[in-house]
């Protein structure tokens, strides 16, 4: 788990080197609320929801209603949340989501550097989804609408589940909590 914790932390990085100059304060964002500043007639922004609290999105039931064995959501960094089994003796399941604004950079980014340049074309999930379980942990990149994506990665070394079914459903309750905010 912690190999894909560095490589979407250093993807953070590069995405944020990348960006158009404004910061995160003044950048608009389309499901944010907006907050006054000091100054009349400016508007200011504030983080959507699922920047500061990733786990949001799909709580600790809901997640277990998708799973094999219960897990337990924990925020490992801004927009990854880590769902973790509670007992080992049940499953062995594990579950990270990562949600990303890239209205910055674009969907083409996301996919280059999380490694689905080559990976499977998922159909009817988001604008575009690839697929990469061929082997290793099994991940599911989405470009959501264009300005924000999201990776869900399946871990599951007893083969309990069908990776990309359960990876595809998280993706489409995630995308309609999006959609929703």
């Amino acid at each position: 788990m912690k190999p894909l914790f560095l490589h979407l932390a250093v993807f953070v990085l590069l995405v944020s080197a990348c960006g158009d100059g404004e910061s995160d304060s003044t950048k608009s964002e389309g499901s944010t609320a907006k907050v006054e500043d000091a100054s009349p007639g400016s508007v200011v922004s504030s983080s959507p929801a699922w920047e500061s609290d990733p786990c949001s999105l799909i709580d600790d039931q809901e997640m277990n209603d998708l799973l094999p064995n219960p897990v337990a959501g924990s925020r490992l960094s801004k927009g990854l949340c880590d769902y973790g089994p509670t007992d080992l003796n049940i499953g062995r399941v594990d579950v990270e989501v990562f949600i990303q604004d890239v209205s910055a950079t674009g969907c083409d980014l996301f996919f280059s550097v999380g490694g689905f340049g080559s990976a499977e074309p998922v159909e009817g999930v988001g604008t575009t989804a690839r697929w990469k379980g061929a082997s290793g942990p099994k991940q599911l990149g989405v470009c959501v609408d264009g300005e924000t994506t999201l990776a869900v990665t399946v871990y599951d070394p007893d083969k309990t589940t069908d990776p990309l079914t359960t990876a595809r459903a998280i993706s489409e309750l995630v995308i309609a909590r999006l959609n929703g905010q």
